[in-house]
């Protein structure tokens, strides 16, 4: 019988460790890195997200965002990739309402066995917990940055003072709809 040496089981151990937290990560650990990398990183920049999609090697595709209440958007994306096996798609758009307010958009739609893990990446990433409201099937974040850190907005003043200042007010949104969980960050920056 031959026996390994220390350094051989500590190998072996490491290994495993590494097998052991890739089988335990959630499912949408991998989503929800996608959609940060992407949406969150890049503040909601629509010339950002076209960058950042288009270094991550996410490709075209015909599917349309559809356009929110009151925005005429002037720019959109619709592209597509595969990550950890599971398709995503990501859409943004970049527009502007009758005033003159600027109104970004960045969603991602992952896998439905997603949500779960989604949910607990994006409030790992906060650092608060959801103040826009949150039940069974959805959680929603309202937050601006302030100094490089994403600082939580609760009331309707915080929420005007943000989208005047330098960053913008942002809401994260992450819900389950139509059997896909939808990762949805909106910017509006007066």
């Amino acid at each position: 019988m031959k026996l390994l040496s220390i350094s051989a089981c500590a190998a072996v151990a490491a290994g495993l460790s590494v097998i052991g937290a890739q089988a335990s990560a959630a499912p949408g650990d991998a989503a929800f890195k996608a959609f940060r990398s992407v949406c969150g990183e890049t503040q909601g920049d629509f010339d950002a997200v076209q960058a950042a999609s288009n270094t991550q090697g996410w490709k075209n595709t015909d599917v349309h965002a559809t356009p929110m209440n009151g925005v005429t958007v002037s720019d959109e994306l619709s592209r597509t990739k595969q990550v950890d096996g599971k398709d995503l798609t990501l859409m943004a758009t970049r527009g502007t309402t009758r005033d003159g307010t600027g109104v970004s958009t960045c969603t991602v739609y992952a896998d439905k066995s997603a949500l779960a893990g989604v949910r607990a990446a994006a409030q790992k990433w906060m650092g608060f917990a959801p103040n826009g409201g949150s039940d069974a099937s959805s959680s929603s974040f309202h937050f601006t940055a302030d100094g490089g850190k994403l600082k939580p907005v609760d009331t309707q003043a915080d929420m005007n003072a943000a989208a005047t200042g330098p960053n913008g007010m942002r809401v994260l949104n992450i819900k389950l709809a139509n059997d896909q969980t939808v990762i949805d960050e909106i910017k509006i920056k007066k």
